[in-house]
């Protein structure tokens, strides 16, 4: 972990001790429409989803702080959550048999870790080895409940705004006074 990150966390846990003001987070995850090897309508999906959430956080199946396998790894959670995290984020990618999957692992992350999960699943096909995918991208809560799903479908978003003093764990986030 490099030094000014760690003067940065640092900063802000002690601001969280301190008490202060925090700001509802809003989080979404999302499923964009994907066009093989074209790169600019891919972008242009993207950004879409982007303005279309009006969130803090979006969360696509490309970025994350895990990603795909690393959700089933329990010693991955466990080390992240060792970092003093309010939130797991994930990208995945899964078959459409395997659509429960990345909720299961999500649950447990939260559940384990008092921590909210975020999973951005990627939708309908890869164009590289998944004629269809599961989709289904959702927020969970640090008590692994449900708080917002997408269906299964390209273009769909899942969104939840989490309220100062209404989440359950840790704050989703401390915010800088």
């Amino acid at each position: 972990m490099s030094k000014n990150w760690r003067n940065e966390r640092d900063s802000l846990s002690q601001q969280r001790d301190e008490g202060s003001v925090r700001e509802a987070l809003r989080i979404a995850v999302a499923q964009p429409r994907c066009v093989s090897h074209d790169v600019a309508a891919n972008v242009e999906a993207h950004v879409e989803l982007i303005r279309a959430a009006r969130a803090r956080v979006v969360v696509f199946p490309d970025l994350g702080l895990a990603i795909c396998r690393d959700t089933g790894i329990a010693e991955h959670a466990r080390r992240t959550a060792a970092l003093d995290i309010h939130g797991y984020v994930a990208g995945v990618v899964h078959s459409a048999e395997e659509a429960a999957v990345h909720g299961e692992r999500a649950r447990n992350v939260a559940t384990e870790h008092g921590v909210w999960a975020a999973t951005a699943a990627f939708a309908g096909p890869t164009g590289g080895g998944f004629p269809q995918t599961s989709g289904r991208s959702g927020i969970w809560s640090a008590t692994g409940e449900l708080l917002a799903e997408a269906g299964k479908d390209p273009g769909e978003l899942a969104c939840h705004t989490f309220e100062p003093g209404s989440w359950q764990g840790r704050d989703p986030i401390p915010t800088v006074a």
